[in-house]
């Protein structure tokens, strides 16, 4: 069976932590961030598939970079812009 997903997502930095709030996800989904192909940290969606995580921003990331939410399978990956663009 094919389930879409449509994350809606909001993002905030600040002294030096990473919080991102997304919803859209499937119910108990383990959404994974990702940081240049490193793996940075996880979180479950809870049962209205809403997620939330929470992290210290990676080394080599300032002033602008883009992070990677994947699925459980990788079959749905969101980038997002972080920081000030370049």
């Amino acid at each position: 069976m094919l389930v879409l997903i449509d994350p809606r997502l909001s993002q905030a930095v600040s002294g030096g932590r990473v919080t991102v709030h997304g919803s859209g996800y499937t119910p108990g989904a383990l959404v994974t961030a990702v940081f240049h192909g490193r793996f940075i940290t996880s979180a479950r969606a809870d049962a209205r598939g809403s997620v939330s995580l929470s992290f210290a921003a990676p080394g080599g990331s300032e002033p602008s970079w883009l992070l990677e939410l994947r699925d459980p399978a990788d079959h749905y990956t969101t980038v997002i812009q972080m920081g000030e663009p370049r």
